[in-house]
């Protein structure tokens, strides 16, 4: 995976012979199947070599609190302003969270899924009368427990959430990850489909789904650009 996003052999070698390169080839590889670009990989490669360093990754598990610990350190040393420190360490803590989580290494306590039945009951509906495959459901799951969490924070049940609260995850979202639009398309369509269900169940205000806004997909979007 190191060859697919650098050019330069000097850096390839220094990635593959730097700390835990294994782990952190295979979560590139992952983040590179979910649809991020060469340019945002390149990006979180070179802040995985940083987390290989840092993290104690001898533990078998690492809680969050270790990984602040280490992103405070990290952060603390770059020459940036404070504002950018700040979002470098946040960045730090968000890939060091799913790298971790990734590898089966985070030590976090169990959290209660927000709206778990009414997700449960929309993902056996796909999976019982609509036919989707098991890896289907798999994506529709992840896309829709990050949206319910984040509803679950801003204080929202599904009655109370409308077209605006969708655009301002979606805000969100734009500044947590660097995702094309195909990425953010298969969002966008999980969310519909559930709301659609929703709506179907009474859950929520009419013609929500309908409002969900998706970004538009070019006929060679999905063909990788030369770089």
């Amino acid at each position: 995976m190191f060859e697919k996003i650098l050019s330069c052999r000097f850096h390839i070698e220094r990635h593959r012979n730097g700390p835990y390169a294994a782990e952190r080839e295979r979560y590139l590889i992952f983040l590179a199947a979910e649809g991020h670009s060469k340019s945002a990989l390149r990006a979180i490669m070179c802040l995985l070599y940083s987390l290989a360093e840092r993290l104690p990754l001898h533990l078998d598990a690492i809680a969050p609190v270790q990984i602040e610990a280490a992103a405070t350190v990290w952060s603390a040393a770059l020459h940036r302003s404070e504002q950018n420190r700040h979002h470098a360490k946040t960045w730090f803590i968000f890939h060091a969270t799913g790298w971790l989580r990734f590898l089966g290494r985070l030590h976090e306590p169990t959290a209660v899924q927000p709206f778990a039945a009414e997700l449960d009951a929309f993902l056996h509906f796909e999976e019982h009368e609509r036919g989707f495959a098991p890896a289907t459901l798999k994506i529709k799951r992840v896309c829709l427990r990050g949206f319910l969490a984040w509803a679950d924070s801003q204080v929202k049940t599904l009655r109370t959430l409308g077209p605006e609260d969708i655009s301002r995850y979606f805000t969100w979202l734009a500044t947590q990850y660097r995702w094309k639009r195909t990425t953010i398309s298969m969002h966008v369509t999980a969310l519909r489909n559930f709301f659609r269900f929703a709506q179907s169940k009474g859950w929520c205000v009419p013609d929500l789904a309908d409002a969900i806004g998706a970004p538009r997909i070019y006929r060679l979007e999905r063909l990788p650009r030369a770089e």
